[in-house]
């Protein structure tokens, strides 16, 4: 219950995932209401993290978030992966790396968007999980 508390403080976009169609302009009306309140939305546009090397699984919702915001996109790519896997209690030292990509302009076509957007974040993961990998071997 406290992670749902915070959730409300902070006034977080909550997506009820089973209601497909009505979560996702629900999540874009959210989100507009964020915006323009000088909020920055954040979000996975895999739903949620992966583990490293998994392979991608793109939702629809970060499409309809920058048609439906007409913003620049940031990626930003991580590899807390390495240290703080998903589903488990488990937690590993290191250093988990967030770094900020170079930003997309709104108004891009969806595919052009689709593809600039992946092919950024999963360079810059893959590169982040290797320079994470080796760092945490070496300090071993």
């Amino acid at each position: 219950p406290f992670y749902g508390w915070f959730c409300v403080k902070f006034e977080h976009i909550l997506v009820k995932r089973e209601r497909a169609a009505v979560a996702l302009k629900t999540m874009i009306a959210d989100a507009r209401d964020r915006a323009e309140q000088g909020r920055e939305i954040v979000i996975f546009p895999e739903g949620t993290r992966r583990a490293p090397g998994a392979p991608p699984d793109y939702k629809p919702g970060y499409v309809a978030l920058y048609e439906g915001l007409g913003l620049p996109c940031v990626p930003l790519a991580l590899n807390s992966g390495l240290f703080w896997p998903r589903r488990s209690l488990m937690r590993y030292p290191g250093t988990i790396v967030v770094e900020f990509l170079e930003p997309i302009p709104a108004g891009l076509p969806r595919k052009e968007f689709r593809e600039v957007l992946e092919a950024r974040l999963e360079a810059a993961a893959q590169r982040l999980v290797e320079e994470g990998a080796r760092s945490r071997f070496r300090n071993k």
